[in-house]
């Protein structure tokens, strides 16, 4: 812009492009029944295969653009610049299955039935550099500098999923699922990185009027949504990774392991709230050789989790008649009904770093100040309820395959990382102010419910008959804060750390069982029933110090100062209260094997402050 004579003054403004959002999904309805008494059937071979599907998926937002702003000037100048935000995710919205078939699926990745709503996560927040350089060490002029990195995009809901289903479901191949059946939320975006920088070299014969300022804040992340309901009514036998061979004596069929490795489950019904999106970098410097810099720095915060919604499965009944099935699994990591509602973690905050620096003023009156406020990490999403119904056999082989696993989970607490604030300014006067981030708050279990009659059998490691788990997330960690003023006349830092997120509670915990329960292996109880409330993150601390420096050479005198407090760590949270109603046989054969397991177990505390100040004076 025009200045008056023998000037030189400019201003740059740089917006990177915003990304679009993504589309909604519609709803979706799928019914599949043979005309007849006859039922259909329905095969599948090959790699990454689904014999039946019906999906509902919300778009994906688009990332944020970059942003590169710059300014170079003899005089003052401002120059600002933000990256694009990231776009919103689309809405997945209901799906419903009415399923009587008898379906084969054969190969890597292969699922028998895969019914899903799944909703659009945001898109990644752009990229922001923002920089200036002053060339005229005469000029009165200030040189201004701003930078935002692009915000993350918040990610959209998944719909409810309702499933009938009835028919025998066979599947081979490794990492392959009978039936899969999943509300699954979107993830919000990551926040973007913003660089601002700013080099004056103002302030050589009007040190009062050299000045250098920049400030800068790293792009929060976009919030995770929530996900739907989900409800599963099954009937028929789940196979996995099995084939009928003929007995050698007796010449009757019988299931035998197929050929494959493991990481297949029969019947799997969950709801998964989405994650929060992870906070940018933000890193500030101000630098004037001659004169007075002056940094701001504020952290990108994580984004919220979602919560979960909640899983209903009922198995081997039909009109409220039971009618029993079997599911079989062969292969490590296949446990044989898994139920689960997952609240969404919390997004971490990252680092935050901002520097003022100055070589050598010629006016012992000048100062150097920065400012760093962390970013803090998102709170996280609550599981929903989760309640089986079954009635039939589970048999699995393998080790980390229990035979009914049913979960509520509370999401983590976003994190806080790093956040530092420096500044340098020989022989004069320094402040450095550092304001910790929070960790996020954990989420909730919910309430767990488990009703089973018939026979269980697990032979691997780590495979319990039932397992049955409400455990709340723990909190995240508050940020490590480091305020210093080294080389400095005279300074004062002041750190103001802050609290780690508390620990979300466990979940009621209710077992009924009939009919008989043997486990093989090692850690593989017959009925193992836990609330588990999540443990507190660690805290920040509060300190201040300060230093001064009296005299040049032999006759120099330094004398500082500090003082430093810790916090109390994130609270731990409590253990829900445990039933267990069991009727059934128990038999378990080898070590760290309990018959029946019931526990409810609070959180632990979070850890306390740790935090560090430096204040160091020159001598001379």
């Amino acid at each position: 812009m025009p200045g008056g004579a023998g000037t030189s003054r400019s201003a740059t403004l740089g917006i990177g492009g915003f990304g679009g959002a993504g589309g909604d999904a519609g709803n979706v309805g799928l019914t599949i029944q043979a005309p007849g008494a006859d039922r259909v059937q329905i095969v599948s071979v090959g790699d990454d295969r689904i014999a039946v599907g019906a999906q509902s998926i919300g778009g994906g937002g688009g990332a944020g653009g970059i942003n590169i702003s710059g300014g170079i000037s003899m005089d003052g100048q401002l120059v600002a610049g933000i990256g694009g935000f990231g776009g919103a995710g689309g809405l997945g919205r209901d799906v419903t299955a009415d399923i009587d078939a008898d379906v084969f699926a054969s190969g890597v990745n292969s699922r028998g039935l895969l019914i899903q709503s799944v909703g659009g996560g945001g898109g990644a927040g752009g990229i922001n550099i923002s920089g200036g350089f002053t060339s005229d060490p005469d000029t009165t002029e200030p040189s201004l500098v701003f930078g935002l990195g692009g915000f993350g995009g918040a990610g959209n809901r998944s719909g409810d999923v309702t499933v009938v289903q009835n028919g025998q479901v066979m599947v081979e191949g490794t990492n392959s699922t009978g039936i899969l059946v999943q509300s699954v939320a979107g993830g919000g975006g990551a926040g973007g990185l913003n660089v601002a920088a700013n080099i004056s070299l103002s302030g050589g014969a009007n040190t009062a009027n050299g000045f250098a300022f920049a400030a800068g804040m790293g792009g929060n992340g976009g919030a995770g949504a929530d996900a739907g309901d989900v409800s599963l009514d099954s009937n028929g036998d789940v196979l996995v990774n099995t084939r009928l061979e003929a007995d050698p004596l007796t010449g009757v069929n019988r299931l035998v392991a197929a050929d494959y490795a493991g990481g297949s489950m029969g019947v799997v019904a969950q709801s998964i709230g989405g994650g929060g999106g992870m906070g940018g970098i933000n890193a500030v410097g101000a630098i004037a050789p001659m004169g007075q810099p002056v940094a701001i720095g504020v952290g990108g915060s994580g984004g919220a989790g979602g919560h979960a919604g909640n899983v209903t499965v009922t198995r081997g009944y039909v009109g409220g008649v039971a009618d029993p099935h079997l599911i079989r699994t062969f292969g490590d990591g296949s446990t044989g009904l898994l139920a689960q509602s997952v609240g969404g973690g919390g997004g971490a905050a990252q680092i935050n770093l901002a520097l003022a620096l100055t070589v050598r003023s010629p006016n012992q009156n000048a100062l150097a100040a920065t400012v760093g406020i962390g970013g803090s990490g998102g709170d996280a999403g609550n599981g929903g309820t989760v309640d089986v119904t079954h009635a039939g056999d589970i048999f699995t082989t393998g080790a980390g395959s229990d035979g009914l696993h049913a979960q509520s989970l509370g999401g983590g607490g976003g994190s806080a990382f790093l956040n530092v604030s420096v500044g340098l300014m020989r022989n004069a006067n320094s402040l450095s102010f550092a304001v910790g981030g929070r960790g996020g708050a954990a989420g909730t279990g919910g309430e767990v419910i488990v009703d089973h009659d018939g026979n269980i059998g697990t032979e691997g490691y780590n495979s319990s008959g039932i397992r049955a788990q409400s455990i709340g997330g723990g909190g995240g960690n508050a940020s490590f804060d480091l305020a210093m003023g080294p080389l400095s006349q005279n300074n004062v830092t002041l750190v103001l750390g802050r609290e780690g997120g508390s620990g979300g509670d466990g979940g009621h915990v209710s077992v009924t069982a009939d009919g008989a329960i043997e486990t093989n292996g090692g850690l593989s109880s017959g009925i193992l029933a836990q609330s588990i409330g999540g443990g507190g993150g660690s805290s920040g601390a509060i300190s201040i110090g300060a230093s001064h420096t009296s005299g040049t050479g032999e006759d120099a005198q330094s004398y500082s100062a500090g003082l430093s407090v810790g916090l109390q760590g994130g609270s731990g949270a409590t253990g829900g209260d445990v039933e267990v109603f069991n009727h059934a046989q128990i038999v378990t054969r080898l070590e760290d094997s309990r018959g029946i397991l019931a526990q409810s177990v609070g959180g632990g505390g979070g850890m306390g402050g740790i935090n560090a100040v430096g204040a160091i004076a020159p001598m001379g």
